[in-house]
């Protein structure tokens, strides 16, 4: 029984883990989209 829910709290931080992995890469997704929108926008503010 103790092993049982061991296991299953485990599984919920490795899931928990991996969901946060996920959201720290589209972040960085976000903001390389974002600078690459800035560098776009850079050359026709000049």
């Amino acid at each position: 029984m103790l092993k049982k829910s061991i296991s299953t709290i485990n599984k919920m931080i490795l899931s928990i883990r991996f969901n946060e992995k996920k959201v720290i890469f589209n972040n960085s997704n976000i903001y390389q989209t974002i600078a690459e929108i800035d560098r776009s926008k850079k050359p026709k503010s000049y």
